[in-house]
């Protein structure tokens, strides 16, 4: 049963499986892509506790070889509504006895959407309801469509950055989703824009690794798109899929990412993993806005 906020003109539906939200309207267009499987079948997945691959699937937690899918299981479970207004709606998901097989630990994970008059704001709470520490990573994998206008082109728009970035970008091996530390694209060296074509995308995602900016645009010709605000995140992943021509782009800010191939398997010393000790929260934060034509 999706779930559907409205104020004004305006709406946001978030399905139930995954707390994933598959639609925002602002009351002119929409912005985020409708998981046509011709191109790609998802919307806006959450991942938790892992973001993108472990190399076989696997790695060690707590002295133990423990499997997890690729980028979690969040996106596949299902979320218990715990509250829902008009123009608000909460999502919880806790441990249960399939979660512990992958991820030994007791855990709450709440998703706040609040439709605002600006946009659509929505809040991550990763809460350590175990007795011990808890190593996990958290992102998001937003697909927001592109272009925004009729008679434009994927290639027609840029990303933009709040702040100067610079994107070396690891290439990921193919067979394992390892990424290659020693093998790197650079795209963008302390720039705020980066034009985007679809062959950048041909290996994969492009990875900023340490991430500066707060927002990002994405925005065509007549300035028109779509503003990203975060907040609690420590990398940014863009993405469409290779050889495609696929009418969206993702942005998705993370905290950790696939393992690297300077990782020793061990979960806690990935690359941007957080760890909660017993009862501590943290807090993430992402607000979609709608770019007006200028």
């Amino acid at each position: 049963m999706t779930i559907t906020l409205k104020k004004g003109g305006a709406a946001a539906s978030i399905d139930p499986k995954g707390a994933q939200l598959t639609s925002y309207f602002d009351s002119v267009r929409e912005h985020i892509w409708q998981a046509d499987p011709a191109f790609w079948g998802k919307s806006f997945p959450i991942l938790f506790p892992i973001v993108g691959f472990l190399k076989d699937n696997k790695t060690i937690y707590d002295s133990q070889e423990v499997t997890i899918p690729k980028h979690g299981f969040a996106r596949d479970s299902a979320f218990s509504i715990l509250d829902r207004q008009e123009d608000s709606a909460v999502f919880v998901l806790t441990e249960n006895e399939e979660t512990l097989v992958h991820f030994p630990r007791r855990f709450c994970l709440t998703v706040r959407y609040t439709l605002e008059e600006h946009g659509l704001v929505i809040a991550y709470t990763v809460e350590n309801r175990d007795s011990r520490p808890m190593h996990y990573c958290f992102g998001l994998h937003p697909a927001i469509n592109c272009p925004a206008l009729p008679g434009e082109d994927f290639e027609d728009y840029r990303v933009e950055f709040d702040r100067p970035e610079t994107i070396d970008s690891p290439q990921i091996n193919a067979g394992t989703g390892v990424m290659e530390l020693t093998q790197r694209t650079l795209y963008c060296q302390e720039e705020q824009a980066l034009p985007l074509t679809y062959g950048m995308f041909d290996n994969d995602a492009l990875t900023l690794e340490e991430l500066h900016s707060t927002s990002v645009r994405l925005v065509g010709p007549s300035d028109t798109g779509t503003a990203l605000a975060f907040s609690g995140f420590t990398s940014l992943g863009l993405w469409t899929p290779d050889h495609k021509r696929a009418p969206f782009l993702c942005i998705e800010p993370w905290v950790g990412m696939n393992d690297r191939s300077d990782e020793d398997g061990v979960f806690e010393h990935k690359y941007g993993v957080r760890t909660l000790s017993p009862a501590e929260k943290d807090q993430y934060s992402l607000t979609i806005t709608p770019v007006k034509e200028g």
